[in-house]
């Protein structure tokens, strides 16, 4: 990858707090993600898979460059509806 590619984020992970009711390994509520997307203008949040440990994957689209994708992960982060969200970054072949 030359210096100038930039990475595209594609999805984010995150992990609501545990005031949200959730059956484990089932996908976020539709009303959850609707307040989730009210707060985000950049792209659009869609539900992908649940992952261990009460996490979530959401797609994002259009993709957002590695910049633009911590700020909205350090934006949800901060709602109290959330114990954390960060960039699903994708791992590089070597």
């Amino acid at each position: 990858m030359q210096e100038h590619d930039e990475v595209l984020i594609r999805q984010l992970i995150l992990k609501p707090a545990a005031t949200v009711v959730l059956e484990a390994g089932q996908p976020l509520p539709a009303a959850y993600l609707q307040a989730l997307q009210a707060e985000v203008t950049v792209t659009t949040l869609s539900y992908v898979r649940p992952m261990s440990l009460g996490a979530h994957v959401l797609g994002l689209e259009p993709p957002l460059g590695k910049e633009a994708a911590q700020a909205l992960a350090e934006s949800l982060s901060k709602r109290a509806d959330v114990d954390y969200a960060e960039p699903d970054t994708p791992r590089l072949r070597r």
